[in-house]
């Protein structure tokens, strides 16, 4: 999917670095109670956050829901101690020296989330950052949704000023160049958003790529929707109180969204 030469070009240092904090924002992380055994036997107990659980005591699966109420967590791993071991073994045996890099990485995640999902017994159940992965369906779905020749654009503000910008250009079935508004100038605005987008459209079809759908956002709304733990669902009424927009919004994607938040409870 990527390009081994993908263009950056024009990327503002603020939009950059504002970009990659918002994972940052106010988020609550989930906690764990990671159980090692080795047969019938623990050899390690962990609380993250926390560490080591000295003198820890496991009696069997039956015993997850009190151990997840004793140490606070909202997680209960059980896994073999040589875990991780066999994550880096099949992933490994899995490349194939012949694919390119995207492939190999869609292989990889493909193997280690099987072998997560088949080997670890969790309580309740198992954290959506361990969901069922075909790197291959994930591929095509993409090439489906993304055409080539056009891009997908990320916009943020604060107040009349961007204060992050993403857009993404694909072409010949590979992401092939990355750049935000100070491509075209605009990097510190001011810019009114409703008013701008037709701007910003008009300027990324003639100037980088046609933005195929992009996702626009007050800063606030962003970060409280990275936040949340329904994202699509919190998304959805921002666009309804207009401090969110999806523009242009294509068919696809809003039905792929809106089955999401429906059906998958996002």
């Amino acid at each position: 999917m990527l390009s081994p030469d993908v263009q950056i070009v024009d990327i503002d240092g603020r939009h950059w670095k504002n970009l990659l904090d918002l994972p940052n924002g106010p988020k609550r992380w989930s906690t764990f109670l990671l159980i090692f055994m080795r047969d019938d036997e623990c050899v390690k107990a962990l609380r993250v956050p926390g560490g080591p659980i000295p003198n820890f005591e496991f009696v069997g699966d039956e015993n997850l829901a009190p151990l997840a109420k004793k140490y606070g967590v909202d997680y209960v791993a059980v896994a073999p101690v040589a875990l991780l071991r066999r994550v880096f073994s099949q992933a490994q045996n899995t490349v194939r020296r012949a694919d390119d890099w995207d492939q190999q990485i869609r292989s990889m995640v493909t193997t280690v989330s099987a072998l997560v999902r088949s080997e670890v017994r969790w309580y309740p159940r198992a954290p959506r950052f361990v969901p069922k992965v075909d790197g291959e369906k994930l591929g095509g779905w993409i090439e489906r949704l993304w055409p080539d020749g056009t891009a997908i654009g990320l916009f943020a503000f604060d107040g009349t000023r961007p204060h992050t910008s993403l857009i993404v250009g694909k072409e010949g079935g590979k992401i092939t160049r990355m750049t935000t508004l100070d491509y075209f100038g605009m990097a510190d605005g001011p810019l009114h958003w409703p008013v701008a987008q037709g701007e910003i459209y008009m300027r990324c079809r003639d100037e980088f790529l046609p933005l195929h759908v992009a996702f626009w956002f007050e800063r606030e709304s962003l970060e409280e929707m990275l936040a949340g733990p329904k994202g699509l669902s919190y998304f959805h009424l921002a666009c309804k109180r207009r401090r969110a927009s999806m523009m242009p919004a294509p068919f696809k994607w809003r039905a792929l969204l809106w089955a999401a938040r429906v059906f998958g409870g996002r």
